[in-house]
């Protein structure tokens, strides 16, 4: 889940796309946002095409909107997210052992969330200028997603200060959990400790030998 003003982010790991375990990990990552959830907007993949979640979005008056099919664009904000804050920690790989989820749902709750939060800047694009026949992009400078992007007088920000102040080990713990995490990943690939991208299992297949150009005529004349 990702905010578009902040950009806050809240993850969990879900094991399948069932309609309990959807609904569920949405609840708690909205009980986790330190401001109101206001609306959801969504892909159309199954796990949120179902009543029980759009019948639970207007209980608690959310808006729930979904994006085109096959039109990436349109969720750009969650997408950009994939590498950064998933693919890039967990790889590609994929696990289904209890052991393993419950691992790294830990390291979603705790340090992981905490550091891409609150250590982790980004940068956000708030206008485009035409110079001649381009167009230029202005970016401000990166900023984390607590506190500077939060509107005045948010709802829980005070109390979201002293998450800052209780990472006395961030880094230590990442890595912790991080090794903790790849010990139970069936493919035997650990995960890399944070902010280091991890090494996914594809960066070792064989690679096409590069040829000079004199070499490739040379085996034409042959």
């Amino acid at each position: 889940m990702t905010d578009i003003h902040t950009p806050w982010v809240e993850t969990r790991v879900v094991m399948g796309k069932g309609q309990k375990g959807v609904c569920e990990a949405l609840e708690e990552m909205r009980q986790a946002l330190p401001f109101p959830l206001r609306g959801i907007d969504s892909d159309n993949g199954s796990e949120f095409s179902h009543h029980p979640l759009q019948g639970d979005c207007q209980d608690r008056k959310i808006q729930f909107t979904r994006g085109r099919p096959y039109k990436k664009d349109d969720n750009a904000h969650i997408e950009q997210k994939n590498w950064t804050h998933v693919r890039r920690v967990l790889g590609y790989e994929r696990d289904d052992s209890p052991a393993a989820l419950e691992a790294i749902q830990d390291l979603y709750r705790h340090e992981l969330r905490l550091f891409q939060n609150f250590f982790l800047p980004s940068l956000k694009l708030p206008r485009k200028v035409r110079v001649g026949s381009r167009r230029k992009r202005l970016y401000p400078a990166p900023q984390t997603p607590w506190p500077p992007r939060w509107p005045p007088g948010s709802s829980r920000e005070s109390s979201r200060a002293g998450e800052a102040a209780s990472l006395a080990r961030p880094f230590r713990a990442l890595s912790d959990h991080s090794e903790k995490v790849g010990s139970h990943l069936a493919t035997g690939f650990p995960l890399a400790a944070l902010p280091k991208p991890a090494i996914h299992s594809f960066h070792g297949l064989p690679q096409k030998e590069k040829r000079t150009k004199k070499e490739r005529e040379n085996d034409d004349d042959g």
